[in-house]
């Protein structure tokens, strides 16, 4: 069970790398090597947004996708150079960190098919919300190794709360 301190250090950590990463050509030029090494694509890490909330999703998908290289990145002696040494992510915290994405992920599909412009979505309210929903209470049920008890899972009780209570307030 990781604690509350543990989950907000992983993404404390996740966001200063990428701050280091934006500010400095140096560090961006090695990840790239990495990246190379892992035969992956280079791409550029997201830092996200406080008001777009499906940021902190975008920004844990790319992260994570570039989970080998930035480890090997996080590694290398060149890691002082980067001012990043400190910011080692541990096993607990990257299986945080995708578990995370994993419940933003419910989020972020519904956020985009309701988010349509060229068709039109309110048929859709429903049955999005009963998916989120059953997500969510799979994910509690299922607690992906971070306990019952978990800010994570008291996270997404809290989420499936609000739910029911929008759902019993649009019922006329």
């Amino acid at each position: 069970f990781i604690g509350k301190a543990s989950y907000a250090s992983a993404m404390g950590k996740t966001r200063r790398i990428i701050v280091r990463y934006r500010r400095s050509n140096l560090m961006r030029a090695a990840l790239a090597r990495q990246c190379a090494a892992f035969r992956l694509k280079s791409k550029r890490l997201f830092l996200d947004i406080e008001i777009c909330w499906n940021s902190s999703y975008t920004m844990l998908e790319r992260f994570l996708e570039l989970e080998s290289p930035i480890r090997s990145l996080l590694a290398t002696k060149d890691a002082s150079d980067y001012d990043i040494s400190h910011l080692s992510i541990n096993s607990d915290e990257w299986s945080y960190l995708k578990r995370l994405c994993e419940v933003f992920s419910y989020y972020y599909v519904i956020t985009v098919k309701m988010s349509a412009q060229s068709y039109p979505t309110m048929y859709n309210v429903l049955p999005l919300y009963i998916i989120l929903r059953s997500q969510l209470v799979q994910a509690v049920e299922q607690n992906g190794g971070v306990g019952p008890h978990s800010p994570l899972a008291s996270a997404i009780q809290t989420s499936i709360d609000k739910l029911d209570e929008y759902l019993a307030k649009s019922k006329l």
